[in-house]
């Protein structure tokens, strides 16, 4: 006999792994992309594509957990599960100001500091 509750819940979470699976894989390429061109943060969508991927792989997970700035970015996006979708989109657009300014001064640190050894 099979149980239907059981069934329900595997096909949930194995539904629930593809979509982490696939929202990992978009952030890795947005990831790469932003490796290359400057404007857009790569690392944090490489580190939110790791924590997609923490959902599903223990390996990935303990790598997380064991890394203080991964382990720091997968607590405030639990939290943001708290928020209905549109604070969501804001807080995320907030996380992407964010790393844009912070790409931005450690562009002018680095601009900065090659002018000194080129003088």
């Amino acid at each position: 006999m099979k149980n239907h509750k059981t069934d329900s819940v595997r096909t949930r979470n194995r539904f629930g792994g593809t979509v982490y699976i696939i929202a990992a894989a978009v952030c890795i390429v947005l990831g790469l992309i932003g490796l290359i061109i400057p404007v857009i943060p790569g690392v944090i969508f490489l580190a939110i594509a790791a924590i997609f991927l923490a959902r599903v792989s223990t390996r990935m997970d303990r790598w997380v957990k064991s890394s203080p700035f991964m382990s720091n970015t997968q607590s405030r996006m639990d939290s943001m599960a708290e928020l209905d979708w549109p604070d969501r989109a804001r807080l995320s657009l907030w996380y992407a100001a964010y790393g844009l300014v912070k790409v931005g001064e450690f562009s002018a640190r680095l601009i900065n500091k090659l002018k000194r050894r080129k003088a």
